[in-house]
């Protein structure tokens, strides 16, 4: 390792006397110094430095403040021996991508970060001059082509990286060890101008307005979003140089979409006409992804790995010099006319600034659904004929009530489902339906996925394959694994309850499954009726989990 060294206490004529006790001081031009008793030496020689894989080709830097620790920061840096492709990639064979994550002192300027010089050892993103391993690594392309195996990817587990920086021109000389044992010497000799990571950002003070210069999207249409398409649209204006916004602004609206028959159809997906708006809930129907058409999905900043990360819906404003401003939309509306091709903004941020805005035109929407031929095949019903359910005799029916914005954004919903207690005998049946304020009442329920009350949501899949929302089963006739034989999703029909003067209710039923067939039956008795304020958390989950 190339180091500059300042050797001094070190008088060799009074130690062959052995006149007194002396001490070697090492101090490198970073500052750090290591003592060593001379009687400990016994030999002191100078390594060459080794020879260097010049990699002047800067790929990528990013600077990003840490959350648990806001003085300190990580700083991406990806450099290479040749030009990179638009991914950050090796181009030919023999080409390579070093990508290190160093750990350091927060700069004391987000805009320019400078990374500190010094000398950094193998870490783990809790200590200052230190690289993180799960954080690094170099791509060698081995083969020309997209095969999956045409690039190697080489973990980083130990070395040593020295970083000078004069005039800011820095010298960064890396010796590295990756996980098969490949040792490797690379330098990169440059300017690095970091991109600032937004969640460092500095926020809007006052109300804007933005006329849009472009527009695109990413289409995924997850088929596990039971209500709506999912898409993100990205308008913006200002300039791209190398695929990176160097100034302007950057709007970005995680958005749901009406759900769409076969989403892999949609060659050209555009954005649906109406009024969109924003969805505030955390977990919406406890991670089962029920958003409503419509829709689109506020923006915050988490905490992912120690990194500050903003997810959902947000708008950014980068200067001619790197000054980035950033805010979460929290509110407001989006309308969409023309068949897409009129966007009409007005959005306020979690600051409570204005945000108002037009875009003309169509946007430019990739459509990346890769998923849909993936999802569980249907009917999902393991019933051969029509079906009396038949109650364990000590069945209760129980009624929970979800609360507002649970399942439906601005609904109310209730859980109800009869069973035996231990959920071991008889039948089951559950149903996710929307009340008004009042909860269960008397009436009629119809399964038709409306979000309005006596709705009920019919039964589905979530992404693991688990069911959700209504369904039916048997709970005696199980296989050896413990998987219910005799189960349904409620795909229709109707259920009525009715109470009598002393409180006892009757549910009956008049449903069909998703293969046509009916299942009938009632219950009598009365409604255990719960709530969040009757439960405590553990047995909210419980029910919620179901």
């Amino acid at each position: 390792m190339k180091k500059s060294l300042i050797l001094g206490a070190v008088l060799l004529s009074a130690i062959a006397a052995g006149a007194q006790k002396y001490n070697m001081v090492v101090e490198t031009t970073d500052g750090q110094k290591t003592v060593i008793p001379v009687d400990d030496i016994d030999n002191m020689s100078m390594t060459p430095q080794p020879d260097y894989i010049e990699s002047d080709h800067l790929v990528y830097a990013l600077y990003t403040t840490q959350l648990s620790n806001p003085g300190r920061a990580t700083y991406r840096i990806d450099f290479a021996n040749a030009p990179a492709d638009q991914n950050g990639l090796p181009v030919s064979k023999g080409d390579m991508v070093v990508s290190m994550e160093f750990t350091a002192p927060a700069s004391a300027e987000n805009s320019p970060a400078i990374l500190p010089a010094g000398n950094y050892s193998a870490g783990n993103n809790t200590a200052n001059f230190t690289f993180n391993c799960a954080a690094s690594d170099v791509a060698i392309r081995v083969a020309d082509g997209n095969d999956q195996d045409a690039i190697s990817y080489e973990v980083i587990i130990g070395g040593y990286v020295d970083v000078n920086l004069v005039d800011g021109e820095y010298d960064i000389r890396a010796e590295l060890t990756t996980i098969s044992g490949l040792s490797l010497n690379a330098s990169y000799c440059g300017p690095i101008r970091f991109v600032n990571n937004p969640a460092n950002s500095g926020t809007f003070a006052d109300d804007f307005d933005v006329t849009f210069e472009n527009a695109q999207g990413r289409f995924y249409g997850n088929w596990y979003y039971p209500f709506s398409d999912d898409m993100m649209l990205q308008l913006y204006t200002g300039t791209i140089e190398n695929g990176k916004q160097t100034e302007g602004y950057w709007l970005e609206l995680e958005t749901n979409l009406p759900k769409a028959a076969d989403p892999t159809a949609l060659t050209s997906p555009r954005v649906a006409d109406g009024v969109y708006t924003v969805d505030t809930r955390e977990d919406p129907g406890n991670f089962y992804y029920c958003y409503q058409p419509f829709t689109f999905v506020s923006g915050k900043v988490i905490d992912f790995f120690g990194q500050p990360t903003n997810i959902g819906s947000t708008i950014t404003h980068i200067d001619k010099d790197g000054t980035l401003r950033l805010a979460h939309i929290s509110g407001g509306t989006v309308t969409v006319s023309g068949n897409g091709t009129r966007f009409d903004f007005d959005l306020t941020t979690s600051a409570g600034v204005k945000v108002t805005g037009s875009y003309s035109g169509t946007p430019n929407i990739h459509n990346l659904c890769d998923n849909f031929d993936s999802q569980p095949a249907r009917p999902f019903s393991t019933l051969e004929d029509d079906y009396s359910m038949n109650f364990a005799d000590n069945a209760i029916a129980l009624a929970y009530d979800e609360g507002n914005n649970f399942l439906i954004q601005g609904k109310k919903s209730i859980y109800l489902m009869v069973s035996d207690p231990q959920r071991v005998k008889g039948d089951y049946i559950a149903f996710d339906l929307i009340s008004d304020e009042n909860g269960l009442v008397d009436g009629t329920y119809t399964v038709n996925d409306t979000f309005e009350p006596f709705g009920v949501l019919k039964g589905r899949a979530n992404y693991s394959g688990s069911p959700i929302f209504s369904w039916f089963g048997n709970l005696e006739d199980i296989d050896p694994d413990g998987y219910n034989n005799i189960m349904a999703p409620v795909n229709g029909g109707t259920f009525t309850v009715a109470t009598d003067a002393q409180g006892v209710s009757t549910i009956t039923f008049n449903l069909t499954d998703d293969n046509g067939h009916a299942i009938t039956g009632s219950w009598s008795g009365t409604i255990t009726r719960v709530s969040d304020e009757d439960l405590a958390a553990p047995a909210r989950k419980a029910l919620r989990m179901r």
